[in-house]
């Protein structure tokens, strides 16, 4: 175990789910909203979980929420949001990323992320990368990596795989199972993968 600052998760929540049925977001997971449940297994003890993207009236009171950011779709809409709503409130720093159908995520899985900053001016975002392609949730990025991302998504980026592969970014080897850590898209996968973990 490595000891590392408190930082704030930042879990999406936006996206249709059209594939899921049903909002993930709100999704039952071993009793509660499965981006609530993302997010406190990823907070350090007394972390701020903030939610971005929009989410039913009344499903996380008590949890700050942050909108997408206008004009843009997708992660990236979440992931500038959540950069700036970092630097804003808390100023320069770390934050991490993760996705609201994330599985039974671990904290420790944020920490050969954090690890790659040790000693770094530059870096600006590091994530899992396996099946040669980027695994970015969870990640962790800095403040530093806004106005760049800002400039790509200025210039037309909207995949996250590109606007990782633009970025300063440190790619660790995902050495779990499967090629990343575990999602769902569908009712089935998440109750395979469940019943898998348990």
């Amino acid at each position: 175990m490595i000891h590392y600052p408190q930082i704030p998760v930042y879990v999406l929540v936006g996206g249709a789910s059209q594939r899921f049925g049903a909002d993930k977001a709100t999704t039952l997971v071993d009793g509660e909203p499965w981006a609530l449940h993302v997010g406190r297994r990823l907070a350090t003890e007394g972390g701020e979980i903030v939610l971005a993207g929009r989410t039913p009236d009344g499903a996380f009171d008590g949890l700050r929420r942050i909108d997408d950011l206008e004009g843009l779709s997708g992660p990236l809409a979440g992931i500038l949001a959540a950069l700036r709503d970092r630097l804003d409130k808390y100023g320069v720093g770390l934050l991490a990323f993760a996705s609201c159908d994330l599985v039974r995520p671990e904290r420790v899985w944020l920490e050969p992320l954090v690890a790659e900053f040790a000693g770094s001016g530059a870096l600006d975002i590091a994530a899992y990368r396996a099946a040669d392609r980027w695994q970015p949730f969870p990640s962790v990025a800095h403040t530093r990596w806004l106005p760049a991302l800002s400039e790509q998504a200025a210039a037309g980026t909207r995949s996250l795989q590109a606007a990782l592969d633009g970025a300063k970014a440190a790619a660790v080897k995902w050495d779990g199972a499967a090629d990343g850590p575990p999602q769902a898209n569908s009712v089935a996968e998440l109750q395979s993968h469940l019943g898998k973990h348990c």
